[in-house]
């Protein structure tokens, strides 16, 4: 059996009756055992976590110069060592018929495989900038891509995936016609050569972020979302600026049903590979840098800002569920101060109520069945 029929039926299942009927007695009978209140002192939660994994010097704020817009759409691609799909990625996007302008910069990330020697067959097309840099990570990468803005709006498209047709078209119609912040599309999985669809059902207004997926790519974006916002260096999970940073920022977001990225499963990227390596510590060092930069950029503290903390505190305990116990602890201990701090004088959507009680009681036990059954 395959993954995508894997998948499919996980997907059906999930749907009946009798599985939530279950799903609803396990957390119950779980939940009268899983009670544990932890003691540890913040600052003994930092240092350990650091001698595990120390915190990269890093910032999610920076100023990028914002011209007057000479294109519709500026494409940035990183590309690292991926010569295998990197020309059927360019190739995607130069293949795209489309009324508007769009310039494609791809940085090279200090590749050394026969990365360059590829980017020399596009050198000659006007409207792509191929920039080689030192290896510096995906998101130096990206930022070197935002450092000089031409265009009205920004996409982001990894260097293994691809834009299917009529892309930019799409993404543009609903932006332009609408003065929109964000637009994003539906898009493939790739599995093997198999592609599994995940879709808007619908071309619609949105009244939150909630609907948006978490990572950068699949949308557009209006430049001066970033003109004080980059991509956090030196750590995994960068994307987490999406969620809490560019879409707090928007006023106008839109979800188009139209496919507009394929994205390919590669076994060995970060979010595939991660589950047991200790530099996914990031996962706290991010959700801790953002939290902190919030504020500074006198963003909305509302019940979305307060779900994307918590839907962020979620994802952190499955990113760290497979490291040692005493790692996860400090985690949490950790992630319970910083939501005391930034968070638990605002509301949240009704499904959060159990888990905001757990961050503040500190009652480990109880945030991990929560966070594992949710």
């Amino acid at each position: 059996m395959n993954t995508v029929t894997l998948i499919s039926w996980a997907n059906k299942l999930h749907k009946t009756r009798c599985y939530n009927i279950y799903k609803t007695a396990r957390y119950l009978l779980c939940y009268l055992f899983s009670k544990k209140v932890l003691q540890n002192n913040v600052e003994d939660a930092y240092s350990l976590l650091n001698s595990y994994y120390p915190k990269p010097d890093s910032t999610c704020l920076g100023n990028n110069v914002i011209n007057e817009p000479k294109y519709d759409l500026q494409i940035i691609v990183p590309t690292y060592n991926n010569e295998k799909y990197l020309e059927e990625c360019i190739n995607s996007i130069i293949s795209q018929k489309t009324t508007y302008k769009w310039k494609l910069i791809i940085i090279n990330d200090g590749s050394t495989d026969n990365s360059k020697q590829i980017l020399n067959k596009y050198t000659d097309i006007p409207n792509i900038e191929i920039i080689h840099s030192e290896n510096g990570g995906l998101s130096s990468a990206r930022n070197i891509g935002l450092s000089n803005i031409e265009a009205a709006y920004i996409t982001f498209v990894d260097s293994d995936d691809t834009m299917p047709p009529n892309t930019i078209q799409h993404l543009l119609d609903c932006a332009i016609k609408n003065d929109a912040d964000i637009v994003e599309g539906s898009y493939y999985r790739l599995y093997d050569d198999r592609q599994v669809k995940f879709n808007h059902l619908k071309n619609e207004q949105l009244n939150s972020s909630s609907k948006l997926i978490g990572m950068a790519w699949g949308k557009v974006y209006k430049s001066s979302l970033f003109k004080n916002i980059i991509f956090p260096k030196n750590m995994w999970f960068e994307d987490t600026i999406c969620a809490f940073f560019l879409y707090h920022s928007a006023k106008r977001i839109f979800t188009i049903s139209d496919y507009v990225y394929s994205y390919r499963i590669v076994t060995s990227s970060i979010s595939h590979s991660s589950s047991k390596k200790m530099k996914s510590i990031d996962t706290i060092w991010v959700t801790d840098l953002v939290l902190k930069e919030y504020s500074k950029l006198n963003l909305p503290k509302d019940r979305s800002y307060h779900n994307t903390v918590m839907k962020q505190i979620i994802l952190n305990e499955k990113r760290l569920c497979k490291l040692p116990i005493d790692v996860q602890e400090s985690a949490f201990i950790i992630i319970a101060d910083l939501f005391e701090k930034y968070c638990s004088a605002y509301a949240s959507d009704k499904r959060y109520h159990d888990l905001n009680k757990f961050l503040l009681e500190r009652d480990f036990g109880h945030y991990k069945l929560y966070c594992r059954t949710h």
